[in-house]
């Protein structure tokens, strides 16, 4: 969805707005009182729609026009002492009185049921807006925030269980932004955690049932080389990492694993320190037990050793996967850390899905973070977390979002 034009008569009195959008960042110049927030919030209210918002703001008629899916759309609002009169393309329009908005119940059936022009209004993306106290105002409509991963209903139902368990639990900041936000990088990592866990799942199995493999013997063994041991260790820190991202190590499993390769690398050594590691079995000329005893175990470890590049193989695509299941949330960290990094600051999101503030060597919470950098957490979250957003609009009304896209070439659409 793109903004393309806004317009509004008798602002507060004495305002009008006339406003074309260019198709990728925007910026409202003016002094103090010219209307800038009172326009963002304007557009904000009359996609949303926000009846609520547009009461307060004192105005006559408004218009916006958007772009979405390349279709050109026209919402108009004309406001009086009674109501709002809505029209969305210039079909018949509807009459909202003001004093619909009174009861919760009557807003219900009003947002639900009184009028197809709001239900098509209220399937547009919502804005996100951001104000200079850090509130972001979202549609009463939006669904609880669930980012775009398919999951069965039963899946749905245990996450949603899993939040309000832990929310009780969270230290709540006495920001109201802020612990949104905290809600939403925890809902992230539970969500990212139960993928996880079914790539683990599918991982072990894969691996038990490699184990079943059927070995047929190889007698056209290769002769180790230097690269075969560098390629051996390299495979050995892989798969020892990731099983203990399995939690199956214990200390028979790590003893019996390490000697595995130990016996590996000693009958490589072995072979080389006997001949020419360049020479073929035909070309060599010394017959030594030791030597021979060397060249039997590597030919009877064949099929194992095809089953580590097996493994190895198995590993590469599980790490390959965790690294996408947890990509949004490495990228969040790595945006907001381009800003706190200037006051020696980081976040880092532990695995219980908790925000962390380093400095130096030790662990703060949230509270060591400035007004500004808080703000800037937040408009990252929403930016890279919120699934609704794509697509969507962005609106910002803060002192720095020329510096914010200059260093990180964000664009909004």
């Amino acid at each position: 969805m793109k903004l393309v034009k806004f317009e509004a008569k008798d602002v507060h009195g004495y305002l009008n707005f006339n406003v074309d959008f260019r198709p990728d960042v925007n910026f409202f110049a003016g002094l103090n009182g010219s209307g800038k927030t009172t326009a963002l919030k304007m557009i904000m209210a009359m996609l949303t729609p926000s009846f609520e918002q547009l009461r307060e703001i004192e105005f006559s008629v408004s218009r916006l026009v958007i772009e979405d899916k390349n279709r050109i759309i026209n919402i108009s609002y004309r406001k009086s002492e009674d109501g709002l009169f809505i029209t969305l393309d210039g079909h018949e329009g509807v009459f909202i009185p003001w004093e619909i908005l009174a009861s919760p119940k009557s807003r219900h059936y009003l947002d639900r049921e009184h009028s197809e022009i709001l239900q098509n209004i209220s399937k547009m993306t919502t804005p996100i807006f951001l104000s200079l106290d850090r509130r972001f105002i979202k549609s009463s409509l939006d669904d609880e925030f669930i980012p775009s991963i398919k999951y069965s209903n039963e899946e749905i139902r245990y996450i949603r269980n899993e939040i309000r368990h832990n929310s009780a639990k969270r230290i709540k900041t006495g920001d109201v932004s802020v612990d949104e936000v905290v809600a939403m990088i925890h809902e992230a990592s539970l969500i990212a955690k139960n993928v996880q866990s079914r790539a683990d799942k599918k991982l072990r199995d894969n691996i038990i049932l490699d184990s079943l493999t059927f070995g047929e013997a190889d007698v056209r063994a290769q002769f180790p080389t230097r690269t075969t041991l560098r390629e051996l260790k390299s495979k050995q820190i892989m798969i020892r990492k990731t099983l203990d991202t399995l939690d199956v190590s214990n200390n028979a499993l790590e003893k019996r694993f390490d000697s595995f390769f130990f016996k590996l690398e000693s009958i490589i050594n072995k072979i080389e320190r006997f001949a020419g590691i360049e020479k073929s079995a035909f070309e060599r000329d010394i017959v030594d037990e030791d030597f021979q005893e060397a060249m039997s175990e590597w030919v009877i470890n064949q099929n194992q050793l095809k089953r580590i590049d097996r493994l190895f193989d198995l590993v590469q695509k599980y790490q390959i996967e965790k690294r996408g299941i947890y990509k949004d949330l490495n990228r969040l960290e790595g945006l907001v850390n381009k800003f706190l990094n200037e006051t020696g600051k980081s976040i880092h999101i532990n695995q219980l899905g908790q925000i962390k503030i380093k400095i130096g060597y030790t662990e703060r919470d949230l509270s060591v973070l400035s007004s500004g950098e808080r703000q800037i957490l937040i408009m990252f979250v929403h930016l890279v977390l919120d699934k609704k957003l794509k697509g969507g609009i962005f609106i910002i009304d803060v002192l720095w979002l020329n510096e914010l896209v200059h260093r990180n070439r964000i664009k909004y659409s």
